[in-house]
């Protein structure tokens, strides 16, 4: 969630450098502080299946003009459709997080008044830890079920296991996963999921993977892996 958020503030930042006026990686000129520009913050609030909403969290008049280019960000990335999906395995159904702009007093240890303000300063910055995700080292391919190739069925199934800082999945939390939306099988066909379903769960613990890094430092994660199932191979 945090790294969505992340990316959702640089959506955010973007959208405010360009009322700003900013071209390209230059920086914006910024008016007078009277003119309403002042640190400000709102606070997004996601809800699981719900639209993104947000709550001004500053309600100072020296900073009207800040607030209300964060809400017009905000609206702009809303209806472009940029959202922050919720990953499925967070759990709870609700998380709030604050979006602030710090518009600097001091510079070069002069108070800036409200009558002037320098051009050239940043407006937006976020720290991202950098982040790998696990990748698969060495795969090993699952057998197709012998009971089911006499009708030579075809699928994919898709696995969800938390792979550890060895690299290696760890053998409890590995299961199956319905897509969503997809409907379920018919009668007569969920012996054959089934079976493809043991059959991957057989082959995983065989596999190895690099492990998840944040900040050079190995970590657990969750992840999905589909096996394809093809009797022709």
């Amino acid at each position: 969630m945090r790294a969505l958020a992340d990316n959702f503030a640089d959506v955010i930042g973007g959208e405010i450098r360009r009322e700003l006026g900013a071209v390209g990686d230059t920086l914006p000129e910024i008016p007078p502080l009277s003119a309403g520009l002042a640190s400000a913050s709102v606070t997004l609030v996601l809800k699981r299946n719900a639209p993104l909403a947000w709550t001004v969290s500053d309600t100072s008049a020296r900073s009207r003009r800040t607030r209300q280019m964060l809400l017009d960000a905000l609206e702009t990335a809303k209806n472009s459709g940029e959202t922050i999906i919720w990953p499925q395995d967070l759990p709870g159904d609700s998380v709030r997080l604050r979006l602030h702009i710090d518009v600097p007093s001091l510079i070069n240890g002069t108070l800036v008044g409200d009558e002037t303000l320098p051009v050239a300063i940043p407006v937006y910055a976020t720290r991202v830890l950098e982040e790998k995700p696990a990748t698969v080292k060495r795969g090993v391919r699952p057998s197709y079920p012998e009971r089911d190739r006499q009708g030579e069925w075809t699928g994919t199934v898709i696995m969800q296991f938390v792979i550890d800082t060895t690299g290696r999945a760890e053998q409890g939390t590995i299961k199956d996963v319905w897509p969503q939306n997809v409907p379920r099988l018919k009668p007569g066909l969920t012996d054959i999921y089934d079976d493809f379903v043991h059959a991957a769960k057989e082959s995983i613990p065989g596999s190895t993977y690099y492990p998840a890094e944040i900040a050079g430092c190995k970590v657990r994660e969750v992840v999905r892996q589909a096996f394809i199932f093809n009797i022709h191979r």
